[in-house]
């Protein structure tokens, strides 16, 4: 009899014993599920936050504290919005999801800068494709489908809002002495407009082809009198006056030169009679009384056709190597002798996507911490129970019982 008791209170120290270990291990698991329930909801807020700054809110930020607001000193004002180097990326060296990016970065960037400025004109200075060169018809119809989706040209075409075309190297090639084939020409005059001056209200526009040699004839470009004329080309003409280039300027006499293809924002004044580089500005703020990204510059009528001003407009498209985009604005005083030249810097993409890349970074280390921290609670806590003190059936002798 004193033997059973004995056995009886040594099952039931033992029973106590795992019932204690089986509820500290079950508080662990409400622990840890309240834990991982917290974490993930902390972690889907976050992820909520950090999407809607990425691809919304640093959209609608930029205009209101960066932007240049387009002013106009003059009764009647005309304003050409600027695109240059879109590249949109193409099926041969790109996938589907770096595509649909730069689209997308594309279309959101244009549609508030196009708000921003409520243009009269939209002139569009080439490299409007990545891979147009290479494109077969089936894949051009594509990319333009693609380009009246981004830049919005049906909503253009419906709001009678002319849109002006020159095409680049990518587009119908010609850069490092490429073939430039007649077919691929006529494709892209075909879809983007064949004539060689466009008018916007009192601007002139008269488009240069560097790649191709040539320029509107004398007749094109004198259709209409008292017009301001500009030059637009995609190939900067005066960055190295060739003779082509200085026949253009001789030739038609513009006002300004418009260009692209080199991705950087700057401005160039030569002297036309012997080609010197008067003077070269790198075009990103204006630091003269906190003017910002905008600059005067007085027409080459003023100086008697001496003085050639080119300005380079920067790429728009956040895949070209650089580290500024953006679009620009030009604002014609009409019949005045100067132009006000804005810049709409463009956020970074990169550092957006470098953003997300951080984010998920931090946010594994925080999980590999807290799911190592719970498996080394809950591995203690099952060697707590394997290594409590393990009752001996020893009998004792009686004359020891209580």
């Amino acid at each position: 009899m004193p033997q059973q008791i004995y056995f009886n209170k040594a099952a039931n120290r033992q029973r106590v014993d795992i019932e204690h270990g089986i509820g500290c291990l079950k508080n662990r698991f409400r622990q840890s599920f309240f834990l991982k329930t917290f974490v993930f909801r902390l972690l889907l807020i976050n992820v909520f936050l950090l999407t809607l700054y990425n691809e919304y809110i640093v959209y609608i930020l930029k205009p209101i504290t960066t932007w240049p607001e387009i002013k106009c000193s003059f009764s009647k004002c005309i304003k050409l919005f600027v695109v240059a180097d879109p590249q949109i990326l193409g099926k041969i060296n790109e996938n589907v999801l770096t595509r649909y990016d730069s689209d997308r970065y594309l279309r959101n960037t244009f549609s508030i800068a196009f708000e921003h400025v409520k243009p009269d004109g939209i002139l569009f200075l080439g490299d409007l494709t990545d891979e147009g060169y290479f494109a077969d018809d089936e894949q051009f119809a594509r990319y333009y489908e693609r380009i009246k989706s981004i830049f919005q040209l049906k909503r253009m075409t419906n709001s009678n809002i002319p849109t002006v075309f020159i095409p680049g190297d990518n587009d119908i090639g010609g850069e490092n002495n490429e073939l430039i084939k007649a077919v691929v020409v006529k494709r892209f005059r075909e879809y983007f407009g064949k004539e060689e001056v466009e008018t916007i209200d009192a601007i002139r526009i008269l488009k240069v082809n560097k790649l191709l040699r040539t320029y509107p004839s004398n007749e094109e470009r004198t259709s209409e009198k008292l017009k301001f004329n500009i030059a637009i080309s995609h190939v900067p003409l005066t960055d190295h006056l060739s003779p082509f280039s200085e026949q253009v300027v001789r030739d038609i006499k513009p006002e300004f030169i418009f260009s692209a293809h080199t991705h950087k924002s700057f401005a160039l004044l030569t002297l036309k009679e012997n080609g010197r580089r008067l003077y070269y500005e790198e075009l990103k703020e204006n630091a003269y009384k906190n003017k910002g990204a905008s600059w005067s510059f007085q027409a080459a009528s003023s100086t008697n056709y001496s003085i050639v001003t080119e300005i380079v407009v920067p790429t728009c498209s956040y895949r070209m190597g650089v580290a500024d985009m953006g679009y620009s604005v030009i604002v014609y005083g009409e019949n005045s002798a100067e132009i006000t030249y804005y810049v709409l810097w463009l956020p970074s993409r990169f550092i957006l996507l470098l953003l997300y890349l951080i984010f998920f970074v931090i946010w594994g280390i925080i999980f590999w911490i807290n799911f190592s921290y719970l498996r080394l609670e809950i591995g203690l806590t099952n060697t707590g129970l394997s290594e409590q003190p393990v009752k001996t059936n020893k009998i004792p002798s009686p004359g020891k019982i209580p």
